[in-house]
């Protein structure tokens, strides 16, 4: 390992303990909102079929394609936060070891 990818290295990881100390902080405070609200004693139904919502409305996005055109932009702005998603994981799997490649 030479001293660019020990440098390289380094910021990657101090980076990513600010990001996700960061996005914890968010989702603490997220939590702390939705915590104020009044329990739903009607949202603990059958967990399959809640599942299945889950899962269509996620990939599917079937409440914001009703607006056509803004819904379609949503999902492909979606699709394309799980690519960069997977672009990072692999960025920072080259830092470490560059002969590692998907390719």
């Amino acid at each position: 390992m030479g001293p660019l990818q020990i440098v390289l290295g380094t910021l990657c990881v101090l980076l990513l303990v600010v990001a996700v100390v960061l996005a914890t902080q968010a989702v603490r405070k997220m939590l702390a909102v939705i915590k104020t609200g009044q329990p739903d004693g009607t949202r603990f139904g059958p967990v399959g079929p809640r599942l299945k919502n889950l899962a269509v409305e996620s990939l599917g996005h079937t409440r914001m394609l009703k607006w056509s055109t803004i819904g379609a932009a949503h999902w492909f702005v979606m699709v394309g936060f799980y690519g960069l998603f997977l672009t990072l994981v692999e960025a920072f799997g080259e830092v470490f070891s560059p002969a590692s490649t998907c390719r």
